[in-house]
């Protein structure tokens, strides 16, 4: 059972088994394999926000550089104590459901797939980004204390 998006389970089904690995299911062969496992699928979210800290930032490292020689972003990012305990209880309510639901669960945090692969309090867990900027613009009236006013 694939773990992601669907094109993680397309992928997987295109896949022969074994060591020749050049083809899988194709046709409708594929259609009804695709049907039957993304029709029992669902993917269930947390966003979680977390505050301003002045140690989570984008700079430029002038020391390495684009094709355009322009510096290349470098970003520092932590969670909060706060935040990974809020992730933590995000996952409670989740084995929760999926008991309830008689779901399996099949979401595994290996370090390749999950960038932000963390432990807290003896569990793994991973997050990715939501997919904007916001977070990095710290707002308030003071240059010295914030990017945006």
């Amino acid at each position: 059972m694939g773990q992601g998006a669907v094109d993680t389970d397309i992928a997987e089904l295109t896949r022969a088994p074994g060591p020749d690995r050049r083809r899988g299911l194709r046709g409708s062969e594929l259609r009804r394999a695709v049907a039957d496992r993304i029709g029992r699928q669902f993917t269930l979210q947390f966003e979680m926000e977390q505050s301003a800290d002045p140690a989570n930032r984008v700079t430029l490292d002038p020391r390495h550089r684009d094709r355009l020689g322009l510096p290349r972003p470098v970003v520092t990012y932590g969670l909060s104590t706060h935040v990974k305990d809020g992730i933590a209880a995000a996952k409670a309510v989740s084995d929760q459901l999926f008991a309830l639901l008689g779901a399996e669960d099949h979401t595994a945090f290996e370090p390749t797939a999950w960038p932000g692969r963390f432990e807290h309090r003896g569990r793994t867990y991973g997050y990715r980004g939501a997919g904007h900027a916001a977070g990095t613009h710290i707002m308030g009236g003071s240059p010295h204390t914030s990017v945006v006013d």
